[in-house]
């Protein structure tokens, strides 16, 4: 289907250093000296950061979307933030920030990747590292506890600081979502673990200071929610069935088609697919998996493909020269889906809403517009990232300025057939985040498409 696994975060895992690069240097991350690191990037200067901006050698558009006047300014915030001749990594992502920033505005599979830790010497120390245990939601900079794997903190608990820091300052230095593991923050804010925490929260009206000792980065791993999730209300007469990811996409669409079975022998006609925290995926079966909601024999889903020729994509077309490299070309037809027939006997009749928000990407996307553009569901919550279906194909590529950061880049453009001549998904139902009514500890955008529903009855 043209498109590539959407990644939630940032890339996971431990570096170790010294890989044999020519980067020479480190700061030492303050609460971990014997065990991490933060490398230094190359020495900028004012010369280096305009030829930061490239032309697009790989993507289809990305850098040439940008003005001169854009670049012009953008190119004078990098510079005011250089406050020293050598930068850290850290430092330097948070450097060239407002440009990153414009980057994925204009492709949300674009950002940098960095390890969440950088080791010294034995890798294996920072295994009892112990990071916050949380999973957040971010609403307008205001940090709420989304989950927790220490019962101590509350879902809807605001965080406030941590260790005497204003959560303020991690924000400012992280590339966010919506929904994130705060690991992401404290990565991105110069690795800032600590042997124990002290977190200033506020649950409603009290403040409060908890301490916590953390957990590892493999207890999170293990005790992390991943798995579809299933509710029924009965007073709603309504199932609800999470995807956090398209990934094994048989054994969701057999699990979703039990589920609806077994709402439907009730007599339950709405079901609710929560695809808030999926960034994406496989399409692998996702004809069998549109067949349960549209009542079609085809879907209609490319309009056309457009690639840029390069060393990373003239290894996967047979028809590519080398003569062509640096093009924007139309992608023949023969090489991607145009449309695909359905199987109408798995059709299931249904009251179907889709929950979507800025981190629903890449397929969870895909899936959200063939159904909105087919008439098989109602979305509900707030508009996706602006060209949220535009690009895909993801590749990673080292950022020239440190080894130890990597971007993520599309390599094809991509037209669906959209309700929107703009191109973009916006909800039928829309439901925006509330920091104040999330902080009440409940779900309250899941709570009002509730409530909608009902008054539809």
């Amino acid at each position: 289907m043209l498109k590539s696994i959407g990644l939630s975060c940032i890339l996971l895992g431990i570096f170790n250093w010294g890989m044999g690069q020519d980067f020479r240097g480190y700061d030492l991350v303050e609460a971990y000296p014997e065990v991490l690191v933060n490398p230094y990037s190359r020495p900028f200067s004012p010369d280096s950061v305009i030829t930061a901006f490239p032309k697009d050698v790989i993507h289809p558009h990305l850098f040439e979307s940008l003005s001169i006047s854009e670049r012009d300014s953008i190119r004078r915030i990098v510079i005011s933030r250089m406050k020293k001749d050598t930068l850290n990594l850290t430092e330097s992502l948070y450097a060239f920030k407002p440009y990153f920033d414009r980057l994925k505005f204009e492709d949300p599979h674009f950002r940098p990747l960095i390890p969440w830790f950088i080791t010294k010497n034995n890798r294996a120390n920072s295994d009892k590292i112990p990071i916050l245990p949380w999973d957040i939601i971010n609403i307008n900079d205001t940090i709420i506890i989304d989950h927790s794997y220490d019962e101590k903190f509350h879902k809807g608990d605001r965080i406030l600081e941590i260790n005497n820091t204003p959560v303020e300052e991690f924000i400012k230095y992280t590339y966010t979502n919506r929904y994130s593991p705060f690991i992401v923050y404290q990565a991105y804010y110069h690795y800032a673990y600590s042997p124990g925490y002290t977190v200033k929260t506020q649950r409603q009206n009290q403040i409060l200071n908890i301490h916590t000792e953390g957990i590892t980065y493999d207890h999170y791993l293990k005790n992390k929610i991943s798995e579809n999730q299933k509710k029924i209300w009965a007073d709603y007469k309504t199932g609800y069935f999470s995807i956090p990811a398209f990934r094994y996409n048989k054994s969701i669409i057999k699990d979703l088609y039990s589920f609806i079975k077994r709402l439907k022998k009730i007599g339950y006609p709405n079901l609710i697919i929560d695809i808030r925290k999926n960034g994406g995926g496989s399409g692998s079966d996702f004809d069998e998996l549109m067949s349960l909601f549209v009542n079609k024999d085809t879907v209609v889903y490319l309009k056309n493909v457009r690639l840029r020729v390069s060393p990373n994509t003239i290894k996967d077309y047979d028809f590519l020269t080398e003569d062509r490299m640096g093009q924007l070309i139309n992608l023949p037809e023969r090489y991607f889906v145009k449309s695909f027939p359905l199987n109408k006997e798995k059709y299931q009749n249904m009251n179907i809403y889709v929950l979507i928000s800025e981190d629903t990407g890449s397929q969870a996307a895909t899936f959200a517009n063939i159904l909105q553009y087919n008439g098989s569901a109602k979305l509900a919550g707030v508009p996706l990232l602006h060209n949220a279906l535009k690009y895909g194909e993801i590749t990673h590529l080292p950022w020239s300025s440190n080894p130890y950061a990597t971007v993520s880049i599309s390599t094809i453009e991509l037209d669906e057939y959209t309700r929107n001549p703009d191109g973009q998904v916006y909800p039928d139902i829309e439901i925006p985040f509330v920091a104040s009514e999330y902080m009440k500890g409940g779900d309250p955008v899941l709570e009002k498409l509730l409530e909608h529903i009902e008054s539809t009855r």
